[in-house]
């Protein structure tokens, strides 16, 4: 029996755990981006000081979930390719072509 491969395991079946939590914060971050539609819309329609306070600690709730969210995305995240001046490629290009023109 063939297992089917879905976007959170790799080619033997194994869960892949990257891609994993990746496609989970994204739901999550969805999620959490609708909240803010919609506490902004209560702050707009509801102006009283009490619905004011409560919707600033929802928001405060939110932005600290967004923040876990982040750091743990973070911790997966694939490392940055290093930047390197054009003329070090050149130079370090040059070289190895001596090199393989000398037999080296």
């Amino acid at each position: 029996m063939m297992t089917e491969r879905t976007p959170s395991t790799d080619e033997s079946g194994s869960v892949d755990t990257v891609a994993l939590v990746r496609r989970h914060a994204h739901d999550v971050r969805n999620g959490l981006n609708g909240f803010e539609i919609e506490t902004s819309l209560l702050e707009i329609l509801h102006g009283d000081a009490k619905t004011q306070e409560c919707l600033r600690r929802l928001r405060a709730q939110g932005a600290a979930i967004d923040y876990a969210v982040r750091f743990l995305l973070n911790r997966f995240a694939e490392p940055a390719a290093e930047r390197v001046p054009a003329v070090d490629l050149f130079n370090l290009w040059q070289s190895r072509s001596k090199r393989l023109s000398l037999g080296r």
